[in-house]
């Protein structure tokens, strides 16, 4: 498909929103502007950092999680916090 023919069909599209519908519209092309030039995109985070979240979303995936609850009592007890 070519730019000229993808734009006519996405004008359409925009023509049939309501305000409220165009306004969600302008917000998420925005987020897509925005995220394009981001250092904290995925494809622009180091391949180190990346294998590092992959490895964490494969443990959680296997049911290797401490509950949040379990972390901040470990840490209030390793350094003697008070809730």
């Amino acid at each position: 498909m070519s730019t000229a023919i993808l734009k006519k069909k996405i004008i359409k599209k925009l023509d049939n929103l309501d305000k409220e519908e165009l306004g969600r519209f302008d917000n998420m092309l925005d987020t897509l502007i925005d995220t394009r030039n981001d250092d904290t995109n995925w494809v622009n985070l180091p391949e180190e950092i990346k294998k590092r979240i992959d490895k964490s979303l494969a443990q959680a995936d296997n049911g290797k999680l401490i509950p949040a609850g379990k972390v901040i009592a470990q840490i209030r007890k390793k350094f003697g916090l008070n809730e």
